[in-house]
C-alpha cells in the first residue's frame, strides 16, 4: 500500500524533481515559487504542486478587487504513480498553504489535451475561463475560481 505524505519543498529536492518535472526548472525557479511535494514511504519524491502570489498592482485596482489570488505555476506527478490520487492530495496541501496565506482565489492552467489536470481543477470548482495560445504555438486553458 502506498503512504503519501506532502510537505514544503527543501533545496535538496530540485534534484529528485527534475526527473519528472515536465519543464526544466532552475533552482532559482523552485525558491521562487512556493512548492508542495508528495513523497512516498520511504521518501522519494513522486510529485510537486507550486505556485504564485499576485496582489492587486495599483491601490485602485485594490479597491476593486482587494484580494490576492493565488496562481498555478507547475504541478506533476511522476508516471508511475499517476491515477491513485495523489494530484488530488497535492492540490489539497496546496490549497492548505494558500489558506494560511488569506488566498481564496486560483487561477491554474493545462493544455487541452490535459483530462486529467481538468478533473482535478473541476472537483476543485474551477472552471474554464480563456484558452490562450502560447508562444511556442500551443494553447493552455486557464481555470479560475474560489477556493
Amino acid at each position: 500500500m502506498l503512504t503519501v505524505t506532502t510537505r514544503c519543498y527543501r533545496s535538496p529536492d530540485e534534484i529528485d524533481l527534475a526527473v519528472f518535472a515536465e519543464v526544466p526548472r532552475t533552482a532559482q525557479w523552485w525558491w521562487a515559487h512556493p512548492t508542495v511535494v508528495a513523497q512516498d514511504e520511504r521518501g522519494t519524491l513522486i510529485g510537486y504542486a507550486s505556485f504564485s502570489l499576485s496582489l492587486p498592482p495599483t491601490v485602485t485596482l485594490a479597491e476593486l478587487q482587494p484580494r490576492a489570488i493565488g496562481w498555478g505555476q507547475g504541478m506533476a506527478v511522476h508516471p508511475e504513480f499517476r491515477g491513485r490520487g495523489i494530484g488530488q492530495q497535492l492540490i489539497e496541501a496546496r490549497v492548505r498553504v494558500l489558506h494560511e496565506l488569506g488566498v481564496h482565489f486560483f487561477i491554474g492552467h493545462a493544455a487541452p489535451a490535459n483530462t486529467a489536470m481538468a478533473a482535478l481543477f473541476a472537483r476543485q470548482g474551477l472552471t474554464p475561463a480563456a484558452t490562450l495560445p502560447q508562444a511556442d504555438g500551443t494553447d493552455l486553458i486557464y481555470y479560475m475560481g474560489a477556493l
